[in-house]
């Protein structure tokens, strides 16, 4: 068997294998595209003192420059740690919002066999869900550009 033989039967494996790669890559750069473009993350502000009252609501101590952004119905996320050292996530809603007192005040959404280690006065974190946004989109306010036409 020669070299030149040997060197033909291989050559036609590889064009085959560079043709599976570059669909493989190209499959994923077009996934990357569709994620970059279209698939929305949101955006939270947290804010870290948050507590449950007797009546079920929390009362979120809320920095002033969140306060003109939070609206009544807003998402939010009450993140604690419950008896035992286990961190819980709940959601919840804005239901007031005191300007004045810089606080909000939130319903939470859950059911008795989720509310397993809440009691009045515990503490936790509030994140406030603000926007969602493409990837794209956070790239070009990073550069300080609202739209591609700009």
């Amino acid at each position: 068997m020669s070299f030149a033989y040997t060197l033909s039967e291989i050559e036609p494996r590889n064009q085959r294998l560079l043709l599976v790669a570059l669909g493989v890559f190209a499959l994923i750069l077009l996934l990357w595209v569709i994620w970059f473009l279209f698939v929305p993350a949101t955006i939270y502000e947290t804010t870290p003192t948050a507590t449950i009252n007797p009546n079920g609501t929390i009362t979120a101590l809320v920095d002033e420059t969140l306060l003109p952004l939070l609206r009544i119905g807003q998402p939010a996320l009450f993140n604690v740690t419950v008896a035992g050292g286990a961190f819980r996530q709940y959601n919840a809603r804005v239901s007031e919002v005191d300007q004045a007192a810089g606080t909000a005040e939130l319903l939470l959404n859950i059911t008795n066999a989720d509310s397993q280690g809440l009691f009045d006065g515990l503490q936790g974190e509030i994140a406030f869900e603000l926007r969602q946004v493409t990837p794209v989109q956070l790239v070009l306010e990073a550069i300080g550009q609202t739209s591609i036409g700009r």
